[in-house]
């Protein structure tokens, strides 16, 4: 020790206590013999390390808590009293309803209907079969789609009349699928359901339950329902069951204008819906609005239940029952019921007369549903704001600086970048590996754990983004300044969709007070194993409150949004940055290195599946296409036609039709002879892409198929165009029918089953047999034209049922590509209509005149 001139005090004679009372800092000297260790001094950084292994895991293992899948219910068997939901027992139907795929007007599709009917029957209750036609088309465009639909409705009466509660689900499926997760999942859900409510005491209002059909059309089943059954008149709220998949917790995901009275239907029925409002708005889409458009436009309110899971295979042929998990069949049936009986007994919703609007909900473990209208959205945020200015004043009055601050700013945004374009060089490096990439719902079979290399990937954008800075700032200044990234996504969300500003609001209030706390307890010094624990509540708030948003967006946007996802899980983390403070400290770059080994691991894990299998199959797709002309004469005006069991089979040959690509080698492998070189197979009204992307292989097998039969039911001219009604009646007994009017003629199809299109188009294909076995169709043409071309498109699902079960046969390893509608008979007849009556004779092979698709 030495004064400011080098003297030392202790020349003066001063003793210790001397130079304390005069300010000196007096330190112990310890004299040791020559030639003595010195004592190792204690290794801060063990200590420090320990707290980091700890933070990673604390946080961590609050993550998986806070996980909607850990709040399942156990399945409850099928020896459960008659009023209680059983998975056990909806499992079993799900068992019997998924067993083939049974698209609209399929054999499997009626059976599948009269499963339905005998359940409902069984109850004892009023059931009817409702068999219409409904349309569905698009304003400009020339091509219109209708089906004959046939929903089974039934009806638990109630003690009181007027308003009903309704119970809905889709019992088709896609084609190829056998649906298990796609439409079963919610058929046995509300078949259960309804069989509980039934055991029970009659509720006040009247419980339909509706199994609709052609939803897979596009909800054709249940435009029918609302337009035209009378029962629909008194739905005053309609709760309808689907599945993104057959596994995972089950959500509320339909937004209704003014739908806070909902929310206290749910309270009453004892069971809230999870996870949380911002559900309503992550997985919301256009598809799932348009379908249920009928019901709130007639002025109903709508409750749909989602099982949040991976929906990789939904339309696919590996949809099967062993994708369908009993907890979460048990985690709808439960919602379902306590919703049901919240409307049904206190009275449905009346939106007109609640004047609350909607609210905005979440889960706190222990608390339970939270819940408040939206109307304080724009408040809390505003709260949020002031919140902020006040912790930048505490600390800068404990001496942050503006720079810091700054620098946090720029590195959150730089932090986001770096996770979206990792996100999306990972999605384009796995893309290449996974041949189902782009064909199946979401990205890829099984998500999960890329979902989980890039919530790794976030983290080491994150961790390496503020390793730098943190060398030059205090841990305090460069979390507050990245807060306010998220802060402004927060306000953003407060105006643009302020259902889901929540999920932000309060995770960013509780890092908020992580940041307070360690600008309090000492940001340069660091903050020791006390302060640890004071700050843990409030990291445990962000990961509880936070992790379900997120957790839902990633199910919803699905691995296609790679670099979306990327960017909003590393907006997530930037939250938790006062608390990754401890693991930043000895573990500067090891937390990021280990969390890019991560990630690469986990999706390694999925990389030998990729070579095909079982679990992951490789994708084939083969039709089987004619054309030749068929030599029959037709019957006359108004003649019933003889049926086709009746009529003369022709002995036919066709061509195999193929995609290039992975699959091309099985395909071409039931070629009898190869194409002499690409040849464009001509109209197949094949839906979306597939359209134009098959070309013929070459030629296949001969079969025995009957022709297509026409006849003119009317013939009248008014307005100087005449209208001619056709009924024609399918040769191939398949599930569909097209009708093209080739290009170069003015005839138009103006209306079909006794009904007229909004706008007259050049192509329909209809869905499902009419009860007449014929589809009738009107067009409108030239007065003096003497005769009109009709293209009849016949699309058989069951091909096997005409080529013999040896074709279309294959290993494990390779199932059909199902959004491309592969596994088919497609059969091509040019139908000559003469416009005054006469006799209808089909004519000769026809070539690709016009692109129409289904």
């Amino acid at each position: 020790m030495t004064s400011s001139a080098g003297t030392s005090p202790r020349l003066f004679g001063l003793s210790d206590e001397d130079l304390r009372q005069l300010g000196y800092r007096v330190e112990e000297v310890r004299h040791e013999r020559p030639g003595a260790v010195s004592p190792r001094p204690a290794r801060r950084s063990d200590t420090s390390v320990r707290w980091a292994f700890a933070t990673v895991v604390v946080l961590a293992a609050l993550a998986w808590g806070a996980s909607p899948h850990r709040g399942l219910p156990g399945p409850v068997p099928a020896s459960a009293h008659d009023t209680v939901f059983s998975s056990a027992r909806a499992m079993s139907h799900v068992v019997e309803i998924a067993r083939l795929p049974r698209p609209t007007g399929s054999a499997e599709h009626d059976r599948v209907r009269s499963y339905l009917l005998a359940r409902l029957r069984a109850l004892g209750i009023e059931t009817d079969t409702q068999t219409t036609t409904s349309y569905l088309g698009e304003p400009g465009s020339d091509h219109a789609l209708s089906a004959t639909v046939r929903n089974v409705v039934a009806r638990i009466p109630g003690t009181a009349s007027g308003a009903s509660v309704a119970l809905v689900a889709h019992y088709d499926a896609a084609p190829s699928s056998p649906g298990a997760a796609g439409g079963a999942f919610g058929v046995a859900t509300v078949l259960e359901a309804f069989r509980a409510l039934a055991a029970g005491p009659a509720p006040r209002h009247d419980v339909i339950v509706a199994f609709t059909d052609g939803e897979a059309l596009g909800g054709l089943g249940i435009q029918a329902f609302v337009a035209r059954h009378p029962w629909a008149r008194t739905v005053r709220v309609a709760i309808t069951a689907g599945a993104f998949a057959g596994a995972g917790p089950v959500a509320v995901v339909e937004t209704n204008p003014n739908d806070g009275a909902l929310l206290e239907g749910f309270e009453r029925g004892g069971l809230p819906p999870l996870p949380s409002a911002a559900a309503r708005t992550l997985v919301t889409s256009g598809a799932l609005s348009d379908a249920l458009a009928p019901f709130l436009e007639s002025g109903a309110q709508v409750v749909r239940f989602v099982a949040l899971g991976d929906r990789g295979g939904l339309g696919q042929p590996w949809d099967t029952p062993d994708r369908v998990r009993e907890e979460s069949l048990q985690h709808a049936g439960l919602q379902l019921v306590a919703a049901v009986r919240g409307f049904a007994d206190e009275g449905p919703v009346d939106s007109s007369a609640s004047q609350d609007g909607n609210r905005v909900y979440f889960s706190l473990p222990g608390v339970g549903v939270v819940h408040y209208p939206s109307r304080w959205v724009l408040p809390t945020s505003l709260a949020l704001l002031v919140a902020f200015a006040l912790v930048g004043l505490l600390l800068r009055s404990r001496r942050a600086s503006w720079w810091g601050m700054g620098v946090g700013v720029v590195v959150g945004l730089v932090a986001i970048g770096l996770s979206a374009v990792s996100g999306g060089v990972f999605l384009d490096v796995v893309s290449v590996r996974h041949p189902e990439f782009g064909s199946v719902q979401g990205a890829l079979y099984r998500e999960g754990t890329h979902l989980l290399a890039l919530v790794g990937l976030a983290l080491a954008c994150v961790t390496t983004s503020f390793i730098v800075p943190r060398r030059r700032f205090r841990a305090d200044e460069t979390s507050f300044g990245a807060l306010l990234v998220p802060l402004a996504a927060c306000l953003w969300l407060t105006l643009r969709e302020p259902l889901a500003a929540p999920a932000l609001q309060w995770p960013l209030a509780a890092a908020l007070c992580g940041v307070a706390g360690i600008g309090l307890l000492g940001a340069r010094r660091g903050v020791g194993p006390w302060g640890w624990l004071l700050l843990l509540p409030a990291a445990a708030l962000v990961v509880v409150l936070g992790e379900p948003g997120l957790e839902v967006a990633a199910r919803a946007w699905t691995f296609t949004e790679a670099r979306r996802l990327a960017a909003l899980f590393a907006l997530g983390l930037l939250l938790l940055l006062p608390f990754l403070e401890w693991a930043l400290r000895p573990m500067a770059w090891p937390l990021p290195v280990a969390s890019v080994g991560v990630a690469l691991a986990l999706a390694g894990l999925a990389l030998p599946a990729v070579r095909g299998g079982v679990d992951h199959p490789m994708q084939t797709s083969l039709v089987y296409l004619t054309e030749r002309p068929v030599r029959n004469v037709l019957s006359g005006a108004g003649d019933v036609p003889a049926p086709p069991d009746r009529a003369v089979a022709r002995h036919m040959s066709g061509d195999w039709l193929t995609l290039r690509g992975r699959d091309e080698r099985w395909a071409r492998s039931w070629v009898a002879e190869g194409a002499a070189g690409p040849r464009d197979p001509g109209v197949l009204m094949l839906p979306g892409a597939a359209q134009e992307a098959y070309e013929v292989a070459g030629g296949g097998p001969d079969a025995e198929l009957f022709a297509p039969v026409a006849r003119v039911l009317s013939s009248e001219v008014e307005g100087g165009r005449r209208r001619l009604t056709v009924a024609v009646r399918s040769g191939l007994r398949g599930e569909m029918l097209g009708l093209l009017v080739p290009d170069g003629s003015d005839a138009m199809l103006s209306g079909a089953e006794g009904t007229r299109l909004p706008t007259p188009v050049r192509s329909l294909s209809h869905w499902g047999v009419p009860a007449s076995g014929e589809v009738t169709v009107d067009v409108v043409l030239g007065a003096e034209t003497a005769a009109l071309d009709l293209l009849v498109i016949e699309h058989h699902l069951r091909p096997r049922e005409i080529l013999g079960d040896y074709f279309f046969q294959r290993p494990d390893s390779l199932v059909a590509n199902a959004s491309m509608g592969s596994d088919r008979v497609i059969q091509r007849t040019r139908l000559r209509v003469p416009a005054w009556g006469g006799a209808t004779r089909a004519a000769g092979p026809v070539r690709a005149e016009s692109q129409a698709g289904s």
